[in-house]
């Protein structure tokens, strides 16, 4: 009974919010297109198209409610299962480039990959220095703002 009790102490500490605000970094690492359907842009970029199967959206909630978050408690329309590192960008639909983002994360960092995607390109930017900023921004959205503004000015 003790060691029941200390397990689901754990597992729910780890959430210090109702849902992620930034991707769990235990089940979201990123990762990219290894099965291209075709590459882009002037560095060759692997690209996957969209292939995240409402089943596959369901295990990645799951999982992160196994860590403590309580993302079924909200309305599903408040979230989106968005690519740490986004498809226009290489990424994979692979589970652990997928995480439940919240409506008000998305806002920061959506803006991102656009500008981001189209200064790849252009060959402004290398594929590892913006999946690099997807990541700072993900991982701490305030920063998306300045990010954005440096992409912007590329």
């Amino acid at each position: 009974m003790i060691i029941l009790l200390v397990s689901l102490l754990t597992s729910f500490s780890h959430a210090a919010t109702p849902y992620p605000t930034v991707p769990d970094p235990r089940l979201t690492t990123g990762s990219l297109c290894q099965r291209a359907e075709e590459v882009r842009y002037p560095e060759r970029i692997k690209y996957c198209g969209r292939h995240v199967s409402p089943h596959q959206k369901d295990i990645i909630i799951q999982n992160y409610e196994k860590l403590g978050y309580q993302v079924r408690r909200f309305n599903r329309n408040d979230f989106k299962i968005d690519h740490m590192v986004p498809l226009c960008a290489g990424g994979s639909n692979e589970m652990n480039n997928l995480w439940p983002q919240h409506k008000s994360v998305y806002a920061y960092t959506d803006p991102l990959e656009s500008v981001g995607c189209q200064k790849l390109s252009m060959g402004r930017i290398k594929q590892a220095a913006l999946i690099e900023l997807f990541f700072q921004a993900k991982r701490n959205p305030p920063l998306s703002q300045k990010i954005y503004q440096m992409l912007n000015s590329l």
